[in-house]
């Protein structure tokens, strides 16, 4: 039922002055980036132009776009933030104004997402005694952005066949990615029995791990549309772009991803049981097929790389370049310190080089470790409250997949939702969420749940 909650003239005041507003904001940037990028720009600003026209029309198109948007998302704009940032900045306009042309509230909420804002909560409130205070904002700033996506996602994908649309697109922009990188692989060389690896694949992102953190979403949702395809069409292609992005995966060389995406196959396992028999099959064409593949291409450097690199999956500590074991100790004392409220959102590459530092002499950029670097940096009621909020998404997915069981739709959203257990199992070795496209990737699958999980209630009542 539709419901309005704001005054007509109230809208048509802030409808005004949103227009003024946005109008100055867009003079300003492409005055900006006229000047940076010349003629391109001309040829850029139709394009999004007719973007922003269509996201206003179909607010869904922008959720999309965030995701198109993954491959070039790092590049930096002349306003500070990168390229998926911007984009993402644009489909939360684009829906609140939407909404509230409609006399809707600016965004709807999610009950889960609770822990998320109690999240930013504390992060506001470690900032002001943060070393770096414009780091520690900015880091603000990326959360905020993060939280508003998931309710963009949340608000946009209305049904569930909008949310199977959004993980095709994500398929595709996946496979994009994975073979871009692909062309590299020739250059894998292994160093110190395969605990370092130069030249490893890293696609559009900055690092091995992030690429390879990004590869594993991938696959498993993936896989999810595969066993939920409604067509031959779509589970052909949901298995091309797993067998493509599994390849990029593996050859990222990322122990964490690759624990990641053990974590979330048990997941997939747990919700889904046709997922148990087509991986006995898988496993039953790989251990016939491995061996032959070795037979015929014994020398191939690649297959050599990744056989000594699965060799160290044990011993991910054991990192002569990242040091984990003095940074997770780094971490331990940060948190001693500090244990309320940590040293500040995006404070441990700085409090970790200082003088009482035992990591001083070690370039931590984080602290290997999703819950360490949380608490570290915003205290150990962050680190709790995420661990509720992945909690509580883990309740959301299995009480959508039951409640969708016998339907394709359940194995597609058992993908989605397994997906954000790669994070989970590579956020044990690993911190890759300070990368934006990853950051707002997750934000995106958690907004795609939380709205499957509200159509599979809605389809139980």
């Amino acid at each position: 039922m539709r419901v309005a909650v704001i005054p007509r003239g109230v809208l048509t005041a802030v409808g005004a002055a949103g227009i003024a507003v946005a109008g100055l904001l867009v003079g300003v940037v492409v005055a900006m980036v006229g000047v940076k990028f010349g003629v391109a720009a001309m040829v850029a600003l139709p394009v999004a132009a007719l973007l922003i026209g269509v996201t206003l029309s179909k607010p869904t198109v922008g959720v999309g776009l965030v995701l198109a948007a993954i491959p070039v998302g790092l590049k930096t704009l002349p306003v500070g933030f990168v390229v998926v940032q911007g984009v993402a900045m644009c489909a939360i306009g684009a829906m609140i104004l939407v909404r509230l042309a409609r006399g809707y509230t600016p965004l709807p909420w999610s009950a889960p997402l609770a822990w998320g804002v109690a999240v930013f909560g504390l992060c506001l409130a470690a900032t002001p005694h943060a070393v770096d205070t414009t780091l520690a904002t900015k880091q603000d700033i990326d959360i905020a952005l993060g939280l508003l996506l998931v309710l963009t996602a949340y608000t946009g994908a209305q049904s569930l066949a909008a949310v199977r649309r959004l993980a095709h697109v994500l398929l595709a922009v996946g496979l994009v990615v994975a073979l871009l990188s692909l062309g590299h692989a020739s250059a894998l060389h292994a160093v110190a029995g395969a605990e370092r690896v130069d030249n490893r694949l890293r696609g559009t992102f900055t690092e091995p791990n992030q690429f390879g953190g990004f590869s594993a979403i991938v696959l498993i949702v993936a896989i999810g549309l595969a066993l939920g395809a409604r067509s031959r069409r779509e589970r052909w292609w949901a298995i091309a772009v797993a067998g493509i992005d599994g390849i990029a995966m593996l050859l990222a060389l990322s122990r964490g991803a690759w624990i990641g995406v053990l974590l979330a196959g048990v997941v997939l396992l747990v919700l889904v049981p046709r997922a148990r028999r087509a991986l006995a099959l898988t496993m039953v064409a790989v251990a016939a097929l491995v061996p032959l593949f070795g037979l015929f291409t014994p020398d191939l450097p690649q297959v050599t790389v990744v056989r000594e690199r699965v060799s160290t999956l044990h011993l991910p500590a054991s990192t002569p370049y990242d040091s984990r074991p003095a940074i997770w100790r780094e971490a331990v004392r940060e948190i001693g310190t500090s244990p309320l409220l940590g040293k500040g959102p995006g404070q441990f590459p700085i409090v970790s080089r200082q003088a009482a530092s035992s990591a001083a002499t070690v370039y931590a950029d984080h602290a290997h470790d999703v819950l360490l670097t949380t608490a570290a940096e915003v205290g150990i009621p962050a680190a709790l409250a995420l661990v509720g909020f992945t909690l509580t998404m883990l309740v959301v997915l299995v009480r959508a997949v039951r409640r969708l069981a016998g339907t394709p739709e359940a194995a597609m959203v058992a993908g989605i939702g397994a997906a954000l257990a790669v994070v989970v199992g590579q956020g044990i070795v690993d911190f890759t969420l300070r990368n934006a496209d990853i950051f707002l990737l997750l934000s995106v699958l958690v907004g795609m749940t939380l709205a499957a999980g509200r159509e599979a209630d809605a389809r139980e009542t």
